[in-house]
């Protein structure tokens, strides 16, 4: 079984200046590159806003980990998704 080389991520940040690009700074400044983001306001707050992110790696890599623990301290609400390989086209 072939660890995954793309993981998923889902979160929640206030609405305000610079709470989306805090998160997307660990990314950055790891070196770690994300390949999609997408964001809905969330049902129960339309004031708070929620991502789902997709960015390389796996978290069995201590780099991965590292990330997911500085984001989940960053954001109103974590969900790690999982790592996935990514099918070839």
């Amino acid at each position: 079984n072939e660890s995954g080389t793309k993981c998923s991520i889902a979160f929640s940040t206030e609405h305000k200046a610079g709470a989306l690009l805090r998160v997307l700074k660990i990314f950055g400044e790891a070196d770690v590159n994300i390949s999609r983001i997408e964001s809905r306001p969330l049902r129960n707050d339309k004031n708070d806003f929620g991502f789902i992110l997709d960015f390389e790696g796996n978290e069995s890599d201590p780099k991965i980990s590292g990330i997911l623990e500085k984001v989940s301290l960053e954001t109103g609400s974590f969900n790690f998704l999982g790592c996935y390989k990514e099918l070839e086209k």
